[in-house]
């Protein structure tokens, strides 16, 4: 079995590495660029654009906060910053379950592989509790998330490694407590739960200890991906734009070459999300040179391989749940139609003297402006919750500025 800790890590540099992409694009270009009077020295990264990072929890920390990770874009002047928080488990993978309660019922001539979790299994059982009361927070319903990886062991982590996004599960607390309450499952403080969901069906998921499926509502792994790489972009490009407003520059310089940036950019993403030449051109009407459409090309066929080596190293068929697809292409097809969704707003912007107009703004979904921490005193939470007490909780939440 493979740490959380070790999933935490590497999942989370995959994002931010990411984030950080157009930014690195900008700068690459920059160097190499002769771009009028921009010859030597190069602008300057704008001294107030922070880069977006990771905040950690000692043990401590954890016991009263329920997160692993807070992802931030820190705030700059009159710009809020911008968080989500994300508790990761590890799972244990399973050929198949013996429970006729299950929906992986199953047996060695009949499999049905998945994944398990353990949710609020912490020594004092109550890390839930504390999510959801971090989740009930005015404003923090789609920030407080589970982090599934369904990753069991070394061998299945080191071949998914800069491809983690692509095997998680990524589900809001509120979400998994909706769909638990639907099926007459209350998870209170005092009781671990199990949490079983399929490689290959996304909807087949369970909670046990009696197994039970749960509708849980989409998860939001590609959304929350379109947002962070929407947000990056949107605040690096205000930051240039007061750059550009203020300096003397010519007209070729200011308009360098963001749009030829831009689309670089966006052919990274199609390469990670690995979707073919044709359905990149289809979605976004742009050109590829063959150069591109030949990257666009092998990024699928190494996805291929890649998936191929995880079904056989994790024994997966696509009968097991229902005929479903493993890693299939319309799901990865879809997470580029998100992410194209959100950047087409930017890409239409970069055209002409965009720096002489306001940078538009996005819809911003799970990504919640805030000002502070938060953290739950939970020295005298019971063993159920009733609204009330949950009330009191809730008034317990202290605010610590960084």
């Amino acid at each position: 079995m493979i740490s959380e800790k070790t999933l935490e890590l590497n999942f989370t540099y995959e994002i931010l590495a990411i984030a950080y992409r157009f930014s690195t694009l900008v700068h690459a270009r920059l160097s190499t660029a002769s771009t009028g009077s921009l010859a030597s020295p190069l602008l300057p990264i704008p001294a107030h654009l922070q880069l977006p990072y990771a905040l950690g929890l000692s043990l401590r920390e954890e016991k009263h906060k329920g997160w692993d990770v807070k992802i931030e874009f820190p705030r700059s002047p009159s710009k809020p910053s911008y968080a989500l928080f994300l508790q990761f488990k590890a799972g244990t993978h399973f050929a198949y379950s013996t429970n006729t309660s299950s929906v992986f019922l199953g047996g060695r001539l009949c499999k049905k592989p998945h994944c398990r979790f353990e949710i609020n299994n912490n020594s004092t059982c109550d890390q839930h509790i504390v999510l959801q009361a971090l989740s009930l927070r005015p404003g923090l319903l789609g920030a407080v998330t589970y982090a599934f990886p369904r990753v069991p062991n070394a061998k299945t982590f080191k071949a998914c490694v800069g491809r983690l996004l692509h095997v998680t599960s990524i589900i809001r607390v509120s979400d998994i407590d909706l769909s638990a309450r639907r099926a007459g499952i209350c998870i209170t403080k005092g009781v671990a739960h199990e949490f079983r969901t399929s490689y290959t069906a996304p909807f087949y998921r369970e909670i046990c200890s009696e197994p039970k499926l749960i509708n849980v509502c989409d998860t939001i792994e590609w959304t929350l991906f379109a947002e962070i790489v929407a947000l990056q972009v949107k605040r690096y490009i205000e930051s240039w734009r007061s750059i550009l407003l203020n300096t003397p520059l010519s007209l070729q310089t200011k308009n360098f070459e963001w749009l030829r940036v831009f689309k670089t950019f966006e052919i990274e993403l199609a390469r990670y999300l690995a979707v073919s030449p044709d359905f990149y051109q289809k979605l976004t009407q742009q050109d590829l040179t063959s150069q591109e459409r030949e990257m666009l090309q092998a990024s699928v066929t190494e996805f291929g391989s890649f998936r191929a080596a995880l079904r056989d190293d994790l024994s997966i068929r696509n009968d097991d749940v229902n005929n479903h697809e493993f890693l299939p292409q319309s799901v990865r097809e879809e997470a580029m139609k998100l992410v194209c969704n959100k950047l087409t707003t930017f890409r239409n912007y970069l055209a002409g003297d965009w720096f002489e107009k306001s940078v538009p703004n996005i819809a911003i979904e799970y990504m919640i402006p805030v000002s502070d921490e938060l953290s739950v005193d939970l020295s005298s939470l019971s063993e159920e919750l009733s609204a009330s007490e949950f009330s009191n909780a809730l008034r317990r939440v202290s605010y610590q500025g960084f």
